[in-house]
């Protein structure tokens, strides 16, 4: 009967690749770069965004658009004009309006008396996207005789001198929060991705051959900060304040 031998593992089958050993680490730290990029905890949020429509208009004038929204965001009653070019012609009309929960609008697409066609409306964020297409027909009016344009979809009145007061209202379903930031195109992300890997390979295989430096390196800061405790610990605050008021101080953002 043959005896069972236990046979050693060579030491070179046991070791970890040099490669690996510095892609794994740099690979975890490139998911997190990518993921708080894509996140974007502590970027600056959105001041504005933008309402369109397009119209026609018989005559030159104003038009007028009035966002609802609560008392923190979206300031209820203000009310953004835009000039209005007559003679049939089509108006791109862009309203800047304050980023916030949207609840609803009020727009009045000619301040004084006139024909009016309205033919499209949507809302775009701050990086261009679009939010939200509403339709001028699904509008409620507080002006008699609305009728179809042109368009699928448009609405066409006619402005009295008794109707100036008066425009086209919507009221969201649910509220349209225009503070939401679009995250980055897949191409940003790409980039970061592949760039915090290559230069976390790169500076990992660096500090592993100037091993013996950092470790001296680190042996004087060690040998200061126990000949100098009070400084070391007021850095060691200052450093810790810094960190944790960075969101605040400079992307005016708090998470606590």
């Amino acid at each position: 009967m043959n005896s069972l031998r236990m046979t050693a593992v060579p030491a070179s089958l046991r070791t970890v690749s040099p490669f690996f050993a510095h892609a794994i680490p740099c690979l975890i730290l490139s998911v997190v770069a990518t993921v708080l990029f894509w996140w974007n905890p502590f970027g600056k949020p959105a001041q504005w965004a933008t309402f369109h429509v397009l119209m026609l208009s018989d005559n030159t004038g104003e038009a007028q658009l009035t966002p609802g929204g609560d008392n923190t965001d979206i300031h209820s009653g203000e009310t953004f004009s835009q000039p209005v070019v007559g003679g049939g012609r089509l108006n791109h009309i862009q309203f800047r309006i304050p980023t916030g929960r949207l609840y609803g609008f009020l727009f009045k697409g000619l301040d004084r008396p006139g024909t009016v066609e309205i033919q499209k409306s949507w809302i775009t964020n701050a990086s261009g996207e679009v939010a939200a297409i509403i339709s001028p027909a699904s509008m409620q009016s507080s002006i008699k005789d609305v009728r179809p344009g042109s368009v699928a979809g448009s609405v066409r009145y006619q402005v009295k001198p008794g109707d100036v007061l008066s425009g086209l209202s919507f009221k969201l379903k649910s509220p349209l929060d225009l503070t939401l930031e679009p995250p980055p195109p897949m191409w940003q992300i790409a980039v970061v991705f592949l760039a915090t890997l290559s230069a976390g390979i790169l500076l990992s295989s660096y500090l592993v051959r100037r091993r013996d430096a950092i470790g001296r390196a680190l042996g004087r800061i060690r040998n200061w900060c126990e000949a100098r405790p009070r400084r070391a610990l007021l850095l060691a605050a200052i450093f810790s304040v810094a960190v944790s008021a960075f969101p605040v101080i400079c992307g005016g953002k708090s998470y606590v």
